[in-house]
């Protein structure tokens, strides 16, 4: 800091000394270094320890969204292609959507 800059500066609700991006998360009550911003999805800051994973995490999801665009296209295609074969390509869908809203589908 030859120029007359801070590196650093105390923190004014725990008093700890932090460099110039880290924050105090009034939250969860901690200092987070290298702050990105604070994820209401999983109620946590996202910082230097854990950028990687919500990286990781965004990049998954995107992927997986791209897979179930991707299999729901072919999906129409097939049923715009072969409409008497409808209600067989439909039904694993059904009977999914089904067990995961928990209403029963009559066959």
């Amino acid at each position: 800091a030859a120029s007359g800059a801070v590196d650093h500066f105390v923190c004014r609700r725990s008093g700890r000394l932090l460099p110039p991006r880290g924050f105090h998360i009034r939250v969860i009550n901690e200092d987070i270094l290298f702050l990105d911003h604070f994820c209401a999805w999983i109620n946590r800051p996202i910082g230097l320890r854990n950028r990687k994973f919500f990286l990781l995490f965004l990049g998954w999801s995107t992927l997986l969204c791209v897979f179930g665009l991707v299999r729901c296209a072919v999906l129409l295609y097939r049923l715009y292609q072969y409409p008497e074969a409808s209600a067989w390509m439909v039904l694993p869908f059904i009977s999914f959507g089904s067990a995961v809203g928990g209403v029963p589908v009559p066959l």
